[in-house]
């Protein structure tokens, strides 16, 4: 829904922050029937965990099933909670700050031994944005 809107999963609460503001889209309205179309959605999804699909679906990848799993739902709920926000006004998202804090809280809090190479991972990847 969100992608039909023109909107994309932004980071309003946890569940959408793990998505880094990373989501891609793949606009046509068309279901995926062909190579061809299969691989203009794998480019598309290219190095990201997550696309939406517009007027369709996600698409979302992972190391193994579990993961894929949990951020299936995480997707899901993020999208919730987006669409729940825009109906009821202007929905404050996470600066960039907001959400680099959090990234880095998160995987420091799940990885405390990793601390140097998680500050660095996080560092580098909100560069590239």
């Amino acid at each position: 829904m969100l992608s039909s809107l023109g909107e994309n999963i932004r980071p309003l609460h946890a569940s959408g922050a793990v998505f880094k503001n990373d989501v891609q889209i793949f606009d046509p309205i068309t279901l995926i029937r062909t190579r061809e179309l299969g691989d203009q959605v794998a480019a598309t999804l290219g190095q990201h965990e997550a696309m939406l699909l517009r007027g369709h679906g996600v698409n979302v990848t992972g190391k193994d099933v579990r993961r894929v799993c949990v951020l299936t739902l995480w997707m899901e709920e993020a999208a919730n909670y987006q669409l729940r926000a825009m109906s009821a006004g202007k929905p404050r998202y996470f600066t960039a700050d907001e959400l680099a804090g959090f990234i880095l809280r998160f995987l420091l809090k799940r990885f405390p031994t990793a601390r140097g190479s998680i500050l660095a991972a996080v560092l580098s990847s909100l560069s590239q944005h």
